[in-house]
């Protein structure tokens, strides 16, 4: 431990973290103890860093995998799909400390109004994100909940990728909307601030204490146009089918998309995760055929975070056995408006990897309904 600090933790002198070594083995060692662990960790300070550096395995894999903190099964599937060099700068990316984003809720200001209102009651500067028109990057500080522009409900947090999904449906006002999966509701919320609270979201979640969180987001940010429901969307698919417009699909993932925010998961996945969770996708995915009256291009399959094969290092960055084939392709890769770009150039599968663009990565894949079968 003491060894990591003096290497990576720049803010701990490496004189102060060898002594708090030494104080913690005096009471637990035996007599001599604490010298032996002064000497051993004071000669490993006055090392340089090539000499600091650790024996990795012969096995280009499995040396990247240690150097990157990266379960080696992990490192060999994005390896496989991605070549060394673009493995190793995915993983390095999934080390950094990711950006606190929060979307602005234009139901009731505007990015600039609730930018001024940070910095001035919160005493935090904030820029506004590449792509998503309502998004802004918050400098690191004091927690969201104790912001007033959060309790008051005019900032929420949400990351940017999150955003561009909500902007990929096109939910329109008026329309009936479903959000499959839809706790905690940071989606469900921006699609009835992008429908003007005018018509209905339909919230559907198998957890019936996670949809009072979606219910509760919904009040703090004004909104009144959000119905929840508790059950299986298999089992709530077809009493709804005949009255949605829309329907979005945040189905279970790995979260391997979103390692900077959740970085233990990889630790805690393995192969066979990987593998449900496909057959869940896959069983939701065959609701598909349920909703007849599905506008064009209104049915959007967000997978997220699913950076296995990375369908995205978090959700989409590369095609699996439940995914449509594509050619990798990143969505929204220019500075313009995620307004014109969520357009009908994005049908198919949309890919992006989260150190590509400097948001999460994601992948959502845009369908027309299905046609209905011939009669006769």
């Amino acid at each position: 431990m003491t060894a990591y600090q003096i290497v990576f933790l720049e803010r701990v002198p490496a004189w102060a973290a060898v002594d708090d070594a030494v104080t913690l083995a005096r009471p637990r060692a035996k007599p001599g103890a604490p010298e032996f662990v002064n000497a051993v960790l004071r000669a490993f300070a006055r090392r340089g860093a090539l000499e600091r550096r650790p024996l990795l395995p012969a096995d280009p894999v499995d040396a990247l995998a240690v150097r990157c903190s990266f379960p080696t099964w992990l490192a060999a599937r994005w390896v496989e799909r991605y070549g060394a060099d673009e493995a190793e700068r995915l993983m390095l990316a999934m080390n950094t400390r990711p950006p606190l984003t929060v979307r602005v809720n234009l139901a009731r200001t505007t990015r600039e109004l609730a930018q001024t209102r940070l910095r001035q009651e919160d005493r935090l500067e904030a820029q506004p994100t590449r792509y998503a028109p309502e998004g802004l990057v918050v400098e690191h500080g004091t927690p969201p909940g104790a912001w007033a522009a959060f309790r008051t409900g005019d900032v929420v947090p949400q990351d940017e990728a999150s955003m561009l999904v909500s902007r990929l449906l096109e939910p329109r006002p008026g329309e009936a909307v479903a959000d499959v999966c839809a706790a905690p509701g940071t989606k469900t919320t921006h699609i009835a601030t992008l429908m003007t609270d005018s018509g209905r979201v339909i919230a559907f979640d198998p957890h019936r204490g996670r949809l009072a969180l979606v219910a509760e987001s919904a009040a703090r940010l004004g909104l009144h146009a959000i119905e929840t429901h508790a059950g299986e969307v298999e089992a709530l698919a077809g009493g709804f089918a005949g009255r949605c417009d829309r329907v979005l699909v945040d189905a279970p993932c790995s979260n391997l998309g979103v390692l900077r925010r959740n970085p233990e998961v990889k630790w805690r996945r393995a192969p066979e995760d990987l593998r449900r969770a496909q057959a869940r996708q896959r069983r939701m995915r065959s609701c598909r055929s349920s909703w007849p009256r599905i506008r064009d291009s209104g049915w959007i399959d967000r997978s997220r975070r699913r950076s296995s094969s990375m369908r995205r290092a978090s959700c989409g960055a590369c095609p699996t056995g439940t995914t449509p084939t594509a050619s990798p392709r990143s969505a929204f890769a220019a500075p313009t408006s995620a307004a014109s770009s969520a357009t009908g150039s994005l049908d198919g599968p949309t890919l992006d990897r989260a150190h590509g663009v400097r948001i999460e990565g994601w992948m959502a894949d845009r369908r027309p309904p299905p046609t209905p079968p011939a009669r006769g």
